[in-house]
């Protein structure tokens, strides 16, 4: 997945770039089989009490720093990922489990952002290049997730899922939103599939 902004040497490049994006993020959603019922503020029913027996648990602190940005240009959101914690599930173990990571994001534009749940999710691929995810839904956010955010106004804060990657080696990416503002695609919904990710391996 190219990486949006590294080169901004025109407009019309730009727009492609974002182009490109939107048809990857189009991919990426009809990927995304969970019901949308069960992504929602404040703690799930009966949570799991911890890693399963047999699993491996990954802490990885990490620095990625993504910019939301329209056709012309733009910022919309700024995102920032600072760690990512997951559970890796045993051959033994029972499929259950938890990933967590810590996030803020940011409205830049002038216009307010509306913020939906039901896709955020961590994805997880064979490879970086596999486009094939299996998403892995976030169902709890600390704080609360907030419906709109003015010019100016951000969030920070921890998402949680409580289903484990099934094993190794995996490349597992973030997903973000819906999204939705005027200044982007006419109002449309949109999701963010981050960039950066990260290479698990046993």
């Amino acid at each position: 997945m190219r990486r949006l902004g590294n080169d901004r040497s025109s407009g019309q490049k730009a727009g492609r770039r974002l182009s490109l994006r939107v048809v990857a993020l189009a991919m990426a959603v009809s990927t995304l089989m969970w019901d949308p019922a069960a992504a929602r503020s404040g703690p799930p029913p009966s949570p799991p009490p911890g890693p399963p027996p047999h699993a491996k648990v990954k802490s990885y602190r990490v620095d990625w720093r993504e910019s939301v940005d329209t056709p012309s240009g733009r910022s919309l959101l700024r995102i920032h990922v600072s760690a990512v914690v997951l559970t890796i599930a045993g051959i033994e173990g029972p499929d259950q489990g938890r990933w967590h990571a810590s996030v803020s994001f940011t409205n830049v534009g002038s216009k307010p952002v509306s913020v939906g749940r039901k896709s955020f999710a961590m994805l997880v691929s064979a490879s970086q290049s596999d486009r094939g995810y299996a998403a892995l839904a976030a169902s709890q956010f600390r704080p609360f997730l907030p419906r709109t955010l003015k010019p100016g106004a951000g969030w920070t804060g921890r998402i949680d899922g409580f289903r484990p990657l099934a094993g190794t080696p995996a490349y597992v990416r973030l997903a973000f939103g819906p999204f939705s503002s005027s200044l982007f695609r006419g109002g449309k919904p949109f999701v963010w599939v981050t960039d950066h990710g990260i290479a698990v391996r046993s």
